[in-house]
């Protein structure tokens, strides 16, 4: 019997339907998520966060890496139409679309302070602003707050609220 492998990492922009190459600004916004995606490197997530835990070669603590691999597997219960943004003035962690429309940027910060502020949210306001998207969400251990930058509504979540938030969506 042929038995697949299990896959322990998944990616995220890799296997977007290259429809168009050229795609450019003046494209429609499908276009120019895949334009992106593809053009982009390729964000790898794992399974199973205690795997990364175990076998990772660094000696000190990342909550961030681990609570953005926890958000991409929540995030991935609910969809598999996930991809990021990164441009030259920023990026964004995860852009959720559906049928290949962006619907929603999610930022995922561990702790959101005043000295990560200005960085965390440009990313998002860019990839809200890309793909004139109205839902912006930052997700952290503990904070919650909605804050309206650049006329954008932006929803700061625990991840524990992630899996209601997206089932309402």
């Amino acid at each position: 019997k042929h038995q697949s492998r299990p896959e322990i990492f998944l990616s995220i922009g890799q296997t977007v339907p290259a429809r168009r190459h050229d795609a450019g600004p003046q494209d429609s916004h499908v276009d120019r998520l895949i334009y992106q995606a593809v053009l982009s490197l390729h964000s790898v997530y794992c399974v199973d966060t205690g795997i990364v835990n175990v076998s990772g070669a660094s000696f000190s603590r990342n909550d961030g890496d681990n609570l953005e691999n926890m958000v991409y597997l929540a995030l991935r219960r609910h969809t598999k139409d996930i991809y990021y943004f990164n441009n030259q003035s920023g990026e964004c962690d995860f852009i959720v679309a559906q049928n290949l429309n962006p619907s929603m940027a999610i930022q995922v910060c561990h702790v959101l302070s005043a000295e990560n502020r200005i960085r965390e949210t440009k990313g998002l306001l860019l990839a809200m602003e890309e793909f004139n998207i109205s839902r912006g969400l930052i997700i952290t251990t503990g904070q919650e707050d909605t804050v309206i930058e650049a006329g954008k509504r932006i929803e700061i979540m625990p991840f524990g609220k992630l899996d209601k938030c997206m089932a309402d969506f």
